[in-house]
């Protein structure tokens, strides 16, 4: 007796086994879920590199520190001269007329505070000085007189120094109204006179200037402006006279 055998089907899943999810190289199975992507970061990932400044912003950062320093300088450099120049100069105003003709009434002039830092006053130079009986008020007179000298004038106004007279062409008149003047200044003494000689209040009245209190020479008149002018030396006009 003949056995027949019959074959045996195993009918396969029609679903396949599902592959690893970390193989992306198997394509997709068709009827398969598709695959969830990976959740975004929740914060931006860290830049690995700060971007390099161009160099035009470099040169103008660098113009601009520039300026700053050229401005800075220029105030302390203003700042500077306008401190030497207001400890060394110093504009007054003529006020009477006891230095005509070489000054006016109302005129402004400039004198220079410091033009006896290193060296004495000397004889004829006009000088700014706080008047010896109220150091209030400043005159303004011409040094005919030093320390040492021994100083003379006459009823006439004839002026003589160590024994020599005076030729004085800035002089307008020659004159005293005032008692005749004999005396030997002192250490730190000067004898100041106006150039209008007849109306002057100077040491013909009330003695010589203390070397302290003198503030500095008359160099130059600058207002009007019509009347600008350097104040002449007059050291000619005491050259013959010897110590």
């Amino acid at each position: 007796m003949t056995t027949h055998h019959s074959d045996r089907l195993e009918f396969a899943d029609e679903t396949p086994p599902a592959r690893p999810t970390g193989d992306p190289s198997r394509p997709p199975v068709p009827g398969a879920a598709p695959r969830e992507k990976p959740a975004a970061p929740s914060r931006p990932l860290p830049r690995r590199y700060q971007p390099r400044r161009s160099v035009n912003s470099d040169l103008m950062e660098a113009r601009r520190l520039r300026m700053l320093r050229e401005i800075l300088e220029t105030i302390a450099i203003t700042t500077l001269v306008f401190l030497v120049f207001r400890f060394a100069f110093q504009n007054y105003r003529v006020d009477g007329h006891s230095m005509v003709p070489t000054l006016q009434d109302q005129q402004y002039i400039l004198v220079n505070r410091a033009a006896y830092l290193f060296h004495p006053p000397e004889r004829g130079d006009i000088i700014v000085f706080a008047y010896p009986l109220d150091p209030s008020q400043d005159f303004i007179k011409r040094i005919v007189g030093i320390p040492g000298d021994h100083v003379q004038v006459d009823q006439n106004g004839v002026v003589s120094i160590n024994g020599v007279a005076l030729n004085e062409p800035y002089v307008s008149e020659i004159t005293n109204p005032y008692a005749p003047t004999d005396m030997t200044l002192g250490p730190n003494q000067y004898f100041v006179l106006g150039d209008n000689r007849g109306n002057s209040s100077d040491s013909r009245d009330w003695g010589p200037v203390p070397r302290q209190n003198i503030i500095g020479q008359a160099w130059f008149v600058y207002w009007p402006l019509g009347n600008f002018h350097i104040i002449p030396s007059a050291s000619s006009t005491f050259s013959s006279i010897t110590p």
